[in-house]
């Protein structure tokens, strides 16, 4: 009983977050890219970084939650740096 439980709140919480990221992103366009985020030397996480539809960078946590967001708007020049994780090659 409890198995059964925890299945409908899994997937409830599933429904609830494709329903939340389809109501955000209706009719707009934008990028996404999976990467590792890296917090420090023994810790990284995967998050998705989302590239616009205005003039942002969104962090996105395998929760579909904002962790963070860097806005644009007023900056003339922008330079990023891609690195690559040489240890997993």
């Amino acid at each position: 009983c409890a198995g059964l439980g925890y299945g409908v709140i899994k997937l409830q919480n599933k429904r609830r977050r494709e329903i939340k990221l389809k109501k955000e992103n209706s009719g707009k366009n934008f990028d996404k890219l999976y990467v590792k985020e890296w917090l420090h030397q023994n810790h990284k996480r995967c998050v998705k970084v989302k590239i616009g539809p205005d003039e942002c960078i969104t962090t996105i946590n395998r929760k579909g939650e904002i962790l963070r967001k860097l806005e644009f708007k007023s900056v003339t020049s922008l330079v990023i740096e891609i690195t690559r994780d040489t240890q997993n090659l």
